[in-house]
């Protein structure tokens, strides 16, 4: 089964994910900020397949997280998950190593699709 970590400061947000993608037979786990997350992924490493990572949390914003988490060598494909859409943003959650980007609020069908298609 893939693992999938959610990194949201909405437990909302991280509800809607979880539901979603166990629909689709995956293991969620969930983080509720961009600290959390890094802890998480430091924790389970290799076991996690994917990451859903908010961009703007308190503690630590995504694109830091994401970066970091890059630096210690997580491999895994992170999803970069907000409510802005810019060039530039997008430019930079790219530079700092993130693989995909979904605008929230973000459908069932087009979470899943990008998840399927990044897990292979």
């Amino acid at each position: 089964m893939k693992r999938i970590l959610v990194i949201d400061d909405s437990p909302l947000v991280r509800s809607a994910l979880r539901a979603c993608l166990r629909a689709e037979g995956y293991d969620v786990l969930e983080a509720d900020d961009g600290a959390a997350g890094l802890e998480t992924i430091t924790r389970e490493g290799s076991s996690l397949d994917l990451a859903i990572v908010d961009v703007n949390m308190p503690e630590l914003d995504g694109l830091s997280m994401i970066e970091q988490a890059r630096q210690a060598g997580f491999v895994a494909p992170m999803i970069t998950l907000t409510t802005e859409s810019s060039r530039n943003l997008r430019d930079r959650a790219r530079a700092v190593g993130a693989t995909g980007w979904l605008t929230k609020p973000v459908d069932a069908p087009d979470l899943v699709a990008t998840v399927r298609y990044l897990l292979g």
